[in-house]
């Protein structure tokens, strides 16, 4: 079974889930609702157009791929993390 990649929703949320900076569910619905602020661009996957913001975000987060996701979500280093808000705004 060969899978694409992820929408920007789904992205998010998974990075969330394994992030280590993000210990509740409050936590993690912040996050989203921060980098998440275009709901049309949502369910686009990365090879779709998206704003310049979203690419970047989703470039962060492993580009919609599960494993590198994954890797973000574990290498990622406090700055960075922070700085994923900044993009967004």
């Amino acid at each position: 079974i060969c899978l694409g990649p992820l929408t920007f929703a789904s992205t998010v949320r998974l990075f969330s889930n394994l992030c280590s900076y993000l210990h509740t569910p409050a936590d993690r619905k912040k996050l989203f609702e921060a980098v998440v602020t275009d709901t049309a661009e949502a369910d686009l996957l990365p090879t779709d157009p998206v704003g310049e913001a979203t690419r970047k975000i989703f470039e962060t987060l492993g580009g919609g791929i599960p494993s590198k996701i994954e890797k973000a979500a574990y290498d990622m280093k406090k700055e960075e993390f922070l700085a994923l808000y900044k993009i967004s705004s």
